[in-house]
C-alpha cells in the first residue's frame, strides 16, 4: 500500500474547481482527483526532474501505469472548511466580469493521507517519494503543497473517510456521495481505444484523425485540456467517473485567519496595523486628511458598536494615552490620496477586526465614493515599509502640526523662553517638543521650520489643509494655524508619529524624509 501525506501551508487554502463544473459555480474539487494528482505528477517530472526528457518516460511510465492500474485510491480528510472571494477581472476592453474564487481551507498543518492499493517495487517507491518532494502545487497554481510518501513499514491507523462505492451501494446515515474523475487501467484503456478506433474506421479526412485518443493510457494523461476539449471530446481520453462517498458534512464555516490572534507590541491580543488602499475615479487630495480620518472613524464606531479602540472611550470616560486608532493617511507625488492605515497601539480585538474587515468604502464629495481595499492586519513589524510606522532618524511633516497651546508671555506682553530648550514656551516647536516628551519620546538633535510639503509633481502650503474637525472637543480651544517641521533625532525612532490636534485623524503626521519626497 502506498500512502502519499499532502499539507497546503500557504494558509491552508486548495483552489481547484471540480471537473465537469464551471468555476463560477463555486464547487470545489474535494478531494483531490486521482486524474488531477498523476497529470500533477507527470507535470512535476517533465519540469523539475534532472533527467532530460527522453530519459524520463520509462521510470515516470512504469509509476503512472502502476497507479493506473490499481483501484481507486480512499482518502483521509482532515477538517477544512469551505470558502470563496469575489473579484472583478478585467477583459481588456474596459470591461469587467465577476469571478469566483472557490477554496477549500484544511489546516495549514492537517495532513490529507491518500491510501493507494498499488504495488511499486523499492526504486520505483523511490522515485515517486522524489517526485512527491518536488510537487510544488496541486490544483491552481496558488495551491502550494507539500507531499510526501510515507515509510512503506509505516503502521496506518488512519480510517478513510472518503471511499470508492459501488453503484447501488447503501450509504451510512451521515454520508454523501460524490464523483471523482480517476484514470482507466491501462488494458481497459487500450481495448477502449480499439473499439473506438474499428468504430471509426470508416470515417476519412484530416478530421477524424485529428479526433482520434492518444495511444496509450500514459500519452493520453499528457494531453493537454486545450486539445482534447478541440478535438470535440466532452471529458479527457482516458479517464472515468468514480462514485465516491464522504461525510455529509465535509465542510465546516470558514475559522477565522491566523492573524486574528497575533498580538500587538502592548501584548493586547490582536493585530495593531490595517492597512487599506484607496481606489476612486476622482480621488482626493492629501489636503482632506482630517476629513478621512473622521469618516473611517465613524465608519468603524458604527460597525464596531463604538469600539473602544476607534472610538477612544469606555463607558464614556476618554481612554488614557494615545493607544487607539490613528489614521494615517498616505499620497503620490501629485498629493492624491493612495493609501490609509489605520494603527492602534492597543491592538484590535475580535469585534474591530471585523468592522475593519467590513469597511469598504466611505464617501466622497469629487467622485460617487472612496473604495477601500483592506491590504493586510498584522503588527507593526510587518509592515515596515509602510512610511508611517518604519523606523527612522529624520522625519518631516506630511500633514499641517496644528498646536494645542498658545504662546506664553509676561505681564509686559514679553514672550517666556524655556531655559532647557531656548524655545519660547507655547510656541509650535516648544509644543511640538513637549508633546513628544509625553509620548516617551526623545527630545530631537534639530528641528527646522518648513513652510510647505514639498513634492516632486507638486508643492501644497499648510494653509490649504484642512484644520477643523467637523465635531468633536477640543475645536475651539486651537489656533487652527498649521505648521511644517523637519526633526532629527539621535537615534532612529518607531513610528507613527502623530503629534497635535486632530493628530489621531491624519493632522500633524510625519513620515521619514526619503518617503516624503522632501
Amino acid at each position: 500500500m502506498l500512502a502519499i501525506a499532502l499539507r497546503f501551508p500557504a494558509g491552508g487554502r486548495y483552489h481547484a474547481t471540480a471537473w465537469g463544473t464551471h468555476a463560477n459555480e463555486g464547487v470545489p474539487e474535494w478531494p483531490p482527483s486521482p486524474w488531477r494528482l498523476l497529470r500533477a505528477l507527470i507535470a512535476t517530472a517533465r519540469c523539475k526532474s534532472a533527467a532530460s526528457t527522453s530519459d524520463e518516460p520509462p521510470r515516470l511510465r512504469s509509476v503512472i501505469e502502476a497507479l493506473a492500474a490499481a483501484p481507486p485510491p480512499r482518502y483521509v480528510l482532515p477538517p477544512a472548511a469551505a470558502a470563496h472571494t469575489r473579484h472583478y477581472m478585467p477583459l481588456g476592453d474596459g470591461s469587467t466580469t465577476k469571478v469566483f474564487d472557490t477554496f477549500v481551507q484544511p489546516s495549514a498543518e492537517a495532513s490529507l493521507i491518500i491510501l493507494w492499493e498499488a504495488n511499486l517495487d523499492v526504486p520505483a517507491r523511490e522515485y515517486l517519494s522524489g517526485l512527491l518532494a518536488k510537487l510544488g502545487y496541486l490544483g491552481r497554481a496558488e495551491s502550494l503543497c507539500e507531499a510526501e510518501l510515507l515509510p512503506a513499514d509505516a503502521v496506518f491507523p488512519y480510517t478513510a473517510n472518503a471511499f470508492p462505492t459501488a453503484p447501488g451501494e447503501p450509504l451510512g446515515v451521515e454520508q454523501q456521495t460524490f464523483k471523482l474523475l480517476a484514470p482507466q487501467p491501462p488494458a481497459d484503456y487500450a481495448a477502449w481505444r480499439a473499439a473506438h478506433a474499428s468504430a471509426s474506421g470508416a470515417k476519412a479526412g484530416a478530421k477524424a484523425r485529428q479526433t482520434q485518443p492518444a495511444t496509450d493510457l500514459f500519452a493520453a494523461l499528457n494531453v493537454d485540456t486545450g486539445d482534447w476539449r478541440g478535438a470535440g471530446w466532452s471529458q479527457p481520453p482516458g479517464s472515468r467517473w468514480v462514485e465516491y462517498a464522504r461525510p455529509a458534512t465535509p465542510f465546516k464555516l470558514a475559522a477565522p485567519p491566523a492573524y486574528h490572534s497575533r498580538s500587538s507590541p502592548s501584548g493586547v491580543p490582536g493585530p495593531a496595523v490595517a492597512r487599506f488602499a484607496i481606489q476612486a475615479a476622482v480621488r482626493e487630495s492629501i489636503i482632506k486628511a482630517l476629513s478621512l480620518g473622521e469618516r473611517l472613524h465613524a465608519a468603524l464606531c458604527s460597525r464596531s458598536d463604538a469600539a473602544p479602540v476607534f472610538s477612544g472611550k469606555c463607558n464614556g470616560q476618554a481612554l488614557a494615552g494615545h493607544e487607539h486608532a490613528f489614521y494615517l493617511p498616505e499620497c503620490d507625488d501629485r498629493g492624491l490620496l493612495t493609501h490609509v492605515t489605520v494603527f492602534a497601539g492597543m491592538g484590535f480585538n475580535g469585534p474591530a477586526v471585523e468592522a475593519l474587515r467590513s469597511l469598504r468604502q466611505t464617501w466622497s464629495r469629487p467622485s460617487s465614493g472612496l473604495k477601500l481595499m483592506l491590504l493586510g492586519l498584522g503588527d507593526a513589524g510587518e509592515f515596515a515599509t509602510v512610511p508611517a510606522v518604519s523606523h527612522a532618524r529624520e522625519w518631516v511633516s506630511l500633514t499641517p502640526f496644528v498646536p494645542v497651546r498658545h504662546v506664553q508671555r509676561s505681564r509686559s506682553g514679553k514672550p517666556r523662553v524655556d531655559a532647557a530648550s531656548g524655545l519660547v514656551r507655547g510656541c509650535p516647536a516648544h509644543d511640538l517638543c513637549r508633546l513628544l516628551q509625553e509620548n516617551g519620546l526623545p527630545p530631537p538633535q534639530e528641528i527646522h521650520v518648513v513652510d510647505a510639503l514639498q513634492l516632486p509633481g507638486r508643492r501644497i502650503r499648510w494653509a490649504n489643509f484642512q484644520r477643523d474637525r467637523r465635531n468633536g472637543a477640543g475645536t475651539g480651544i486651537v489656533t487652527r494655524t498649521g505648521y511644517g517641521f523637519r526633526l532629527r533625532f539621535a537615534e532612529p525612532i518607531q513610528g507613527p508619529l502623530a503629534l497635535g490636534y486632530g493628530a489621531h485623524f491624519g493632522l500633524g503626521l510625519f513620515v521619514p524624509v526619503s518617503d516624503a519626497r522632501a
